[in-house]
């Protein structure tokens, strides 16, 4: 005989359908750990019991295919109907997101899809934390479904008494295939914690910061505040940045666009010292130094450019105007 009450409405018909299809589980006690996240939390299927909106309450967004489920949830979260497939959050919004016993309801195409999604509206180094039951890859024959009941003592001692039920997906769904998944959509794992039936994960974005980003970011502390922020990078930490030439350039034209001059040649000199094999960047800190007033330095960028790409006919040009204004 199945036991339906506090598992899905889905699954539980299904049981009821095939009650003789069913393995249940043996009770399982878990205490939950608190744990700290800096900003809002995005809780991938916060609805029903709603644990992380219970433990974390109007810290969490929760998020959930199911309109009934958020309603069920307990007040506090903000809730959201919405598929972990296709989030509609911006980019790098989130430092840390939760997915408590959600994954073993989604296909293993869908669990990739709200993986990299995840990883998307994460921040660099942000983080997932997973619970989710261990299924084993054989089962009895006959049966389909497999039932979960639990105990959650929450860290303000509550307590939860639920239940899961879930279609047996084939194969086994244990800390090693979540792993594996994380690996492959961009996630290291950091903690790991297994009880006899149910895992814990704490996974970490592997995503890069944005040199051009942190740049920008320093732009407001003028061009001596840009250069130290370089400086400090360079010494300890470039790997961890992600140094693409064109969006550094591109921080560098907003500045000159701002006639804000001297950190845009700033930005424009850490593109150089970066990449000084390519003409284009010398071109820009030429640019940049002629509308600051410097002509000297001007010529000797374009001259610099223009050793790069001998043919190039727009260099040509602005040296040409520069030599026969007589600035």
């Amino acid at each position: 005989m199945c036991i339906l009450a506090a598992i899905p409405l889905a699954t539980a018909a299904a049981a009821q359908q095939e009650e003789s299809s069913c393995h249940e589980f043996p009770l399982q006690k878990l205490t939950i750990e608190d744990f700290t996240a800096e900003g809002f939390i995005l809780d991938i299927g916060g609805g029903g019991e709603g644990v992380i909106g219970q433990m974390k309450s109007n810290q969490v967004v929760a998020i959930d295919l199911s309109k009934e489920e958020l309603a069920n949830a307990p007040a506090g979260p903000l809730k959201i109907v919405m598929d972990a497939t296709d989030l509609q959050f911006l980019d790098k919004t989130f430092q840390t997101a939760t997915i408590f016993f959600t994954l073993m309801y989604m296909n293993e195409q869908t669990q990739e899809q709200s993986f990299l999604e995840l990883r998307r509206v994460l921040a660099p180094k942000g983080r997932v934390l997973v619970w989710d039951v261990l299924i084993p890859g054989s089962k009895t024959e006959g049966e389909n479904v497999a039932i979960f009941p639990f105990t959650f003592t929450l860290p303000d001692g509550r307590v939860v008494k639920t239940g899961y039920g879930v279609r047996w997906p084939g194969n086994t769904h244990d800390p090693a295939y979540y792993k594996a998944l994380a690996e492959k959509t961009g996630f290291r794992v950091v903690r790991e914690k297994c009880w006899s039936q149910a895992f814990f994960l704490e996974l970490q974005s592997t995503a890069k910061f944005s040199l051009a980003d942190v740049l920008q970011s320093a732009a407001g502390g003028g061009a001596e505040a840009i250069l130290k922020t370089y400086r400090e990078i360079k010494a300890s930490a470039l790997d961890e940045h992600e140094v693409e030439p064109y969006a550094i350039n591109h921080v560098g034209q907003r500045l000159v666009d701002a006639e804000k001059f001297a950190e845009a040649i700033a930005v424009f000199q850490i593109n150089v010292l970066e990449f000084p094999d390519f003409w284009g960047w010398y071109d820009s800190l030429a640019g940049a130094w002629l509308k600051a007033g410097n002509r000297e330095l001007a010529i000797e960028n374009y001259g610099k450019a223009l050793q790069l790409d001998p043919g190039n006919t727009g260099v040509q040009d602005s040296l040409k105007k520069l030599h026969g204004s007589g600035m």
